[in-house]
């Protein structure tokens, strides 16, 4: 965007007054992102919504604070505002879509908020985030084939408990044929 009016230099979107608009330009350009474009396009989307994205962390918020402000080059608010929020977390939602295949780790690069920089919003430009975290796709795969051996465990328990009762238990053809033998039936003829 080229109008100094909509974002700044730094291509943080400038404050809202009033209509909060710079939730709608990120939902449209997170909607874009998501059809079908060219990877030219996808990239300069990723950037973008990644420099809102860190903006929002870092600067529309105190440190370790949930309450962010309209204006998301900052400076931080004090007071909680139901639509700030919304702002804010349509940028958040946004972010999201945004992760990339990391084929040194085999897990997933997330966008992060650097905490080396604190306002640095562009940290993410290039697709370069400084506070990557990894998906541990191992862990995941663990878990699936854990729960899985102690499901079949669990099952195969109720099986042997269920065989092993029938084992004890006399049958009902057993009791029945020893019940004839020993009494007298009336009436035979």
């Amino acid at each position: 965007l080229s109008n100094r009016e909509w974002q700044g230099a730094d291509g943080i979107i400038a404050a809202d007054t009033g209509e909060l608009g710079g939730q709608y330009i990120v939902r449209g350009l997170a909607a874009v992102y998501s059809r079908n474009t060219s990877s030219d396009l996808r990239n300069y989307i990723e950037d973008y919504i990644g420099v809102q994205y860190n903006a929002v962390l870092n600067n529309a918020r105190t440190q370790g604070s949930s309450i962010y402000s309209a204006s998301w080059p900052g400076p931080p608010s004090s007071t909680f505002s139901g639509e700030n929020q919304t702002n804010a977390l349509s940028v958040l939602i946004a972010a999201i879509p945004l992760r990339e295949p990391d084929g040194k780790s085999g897990g997933e690069r997330v966008p992060t908020p650097t905490n080396d920089e604190p306002n640095d919003a562009t940290s993410m430009v290039g697709g370069e985030a400084h506070g990557e975290r990894t998906l541990n796709v191992g862990v995941i795969a663990g878990g699936v084939v854990g729960g899985l051996v102690a499901f079949v465990t669990i099952l195969l328990g109720i099986l042997l408990r269920k065989r092993q009762r029938q084992l004890w238990m006399p049958s009902s053809d057993e009791s029945n044929s020893q019940m004839s033998t020993d009494h007298m039936r009336p009436f035979t003829l």
